[in-house]
């Protein structure tokens, strides 16, 4: 353990099967709301579950990804989610 304290390559870190990541990994909810363009847009809703999809947009709010992507939606499964 305290042998390889100074080890600034991580080799022995590593080896290991499941080595610890050098950044903390990020949990819970995002601060922001993505569309969830699936299964369709009638029944679209918006998300703020991780991971994100790349290249997807974002909103602050739900209420405001909601209205920003599926505005005039007549299900309101956006809203009523």
């Amino acid at each position: 353990q305290n042998e390889y304290r100074s080890q600034s390559s991580g080799a022995c870190l590593n080896a290991l099967p499941s080595p610890p990541t050098q950044s903390p990994v990020e949990t819970g909810p995002l601060d922001v709301y993505y569309p969830n363009y699936l299964p369709t847009w009638a029944q679209g809703t918006c998300s703020n579950e991780r991971p994100k999809p790349d290249g997807r947009p974002t909103e602050p709010t739900k209420e405001a990804c909601c209205a920003a992507y599926y505005g005039g939606q007549m299900s309101e499964a956006c809203m009523c989610d």
